[in-house]
């Protein structure tokens, strides 16, 4: 709640206590859906109050939607609707193993931490979903514009526009030990502008799993740093020793074009020292300097695979076929 006078306005609201205009005042008001008996313990079905302080909220000017983040809110099957009066917010950042969700038409501005997260989640559609969150802004949280963790599999991400930004990842993967599993991944037609990185994959250095069957197809590139990335030796603490068997494998990129910034290599293979990335493809790969100049340093580390088309730069780093003793360390779990 935001105090009294928001509480207030609540009520009228919601009671039909007051047939005439609401007063004119220069406030947000929020709409708290514990106000309006939300639970939020993960078992009980709050679908009919998020559609009362919906129904409160969208009608509201300046109105804020609030669902807080302390409590699992289970809703059913349900539609939001608008539209909404100017200024209508709503503060929502978790979807917890849900089913069959659409998230459609929906901008999102300087959330606190991640603007929208899908954990456990089945059957998720998102379209036309608009997110403001410029370099300087108050977010705590923001780097990747897209960021695909553990357990994600058969997604397709298209028509993604961001920047500046951490790019889109894959990852992190396997940090703290953990299992890794992630699989059929599609990132198609996608514009990424003066971030520090285009496509990546990042896994942490004591982890186990899988990172298969990606692919990042029709990309532009705009003053961005690091274009191409896999990076296996990622380390917050700056104290790990790299013993990731997190396999990358079966990752295809193809048709990525723009300018870099050179303050970085712009395609940059740092695999695993215990298991190596394999059978990674390159096709239609047109990456130049910002200034129009070209430099040609792609880095490889114990990565293997093959260009299928000229690359600018030339790709000449990856090796080769497959090592003979990659069986050896598998620990997949997945």
């Amino acid at each position: 709640m935001g105090g009294e006078e928001d509480s207030s306005w609540e009520s009228i609201i919601r009671d039909g206590a007051c047939n005439s205009a609401p007063p004119v005042v220069h406030k947000e008001f929020r709409f708290n859906v514990r106000s309006f008996r939300a639970v939020g313990n993960g078992s009980t079905d709050d679908t009919q109050t998020f559609r009362e302080a919906w129904k409160a909220a969208c009608p509201a000017e300046s109105g804020i939607l609030l669902v807080p983040s302390e409590g699992d809110f289970m809703i059913t099957s349900t539609i939001f609707s608008g539209p909404c009066r100017s200024g209508f917010v709503f503060q929502l950042i978790r979807f917890f193993m849900s089913r069959k969700i659409t998230v459609k038409d929906l901008q999102i501005e300087n959330s606190p931490q991640f603007h929208m997260k899908f954990d456990g989640g089945e059957g998720v559609h998102i379209e036309g979903l608009k997110i403001n969150s410029p370099a300087l802004s108050p977010n705590t949280d923001g780097d990747d514009c897209i960021s695909i963790g553990t357990g994600c599999s058969n997604v397709d991400k298209e028509n993604v526009t961001c920047g500046p930004s951490h790019g889109i990842s894959i990852g992190s993967l396997g940090m703290h030990n953990s299992q890794a599993c992630v699989s059929n991944i599609r990132v198609k037609n996608a514009v990424i502008r003066n971030s520090d990185n285009g496509v990546r994959i990042k896994t942490g250095q004591d982890g186990m799993g899988s990172v298969t069957s990606i692919s990042f197809e029709n990309i532009i590139m705009e003053n961005v740093k690091n274009c191409i990335i896999i990076d296996q030796h990622y380390c917050p603490t700056k104290q790990c020793m790299n013993q990731t068997t997190v396999y990358v494998t079966d990752v295809t990129y193809m048709n990525i074009k723009g300018t870099y910034d050179v303050r970085s290599p712009l395609i940059h293979f740092a695999c695993s020292d215990a298991l190596p990335c394999t059978n990674m493809t390159m096709s239609d790969v047109e990456l130049l300097r910002f200034d129009g100049e070209l430099v040609d340093d792609p880095f490889c580390w114990n990565a293997y695979g093959r260009t299928e088309t000229l690359t600018i730069p030339p790709i000449s780093c990856l090796q080769e076929g497959e090592p003979q003793s990659i069986k050896e360390n598998l620990r997949l779990g997945c």
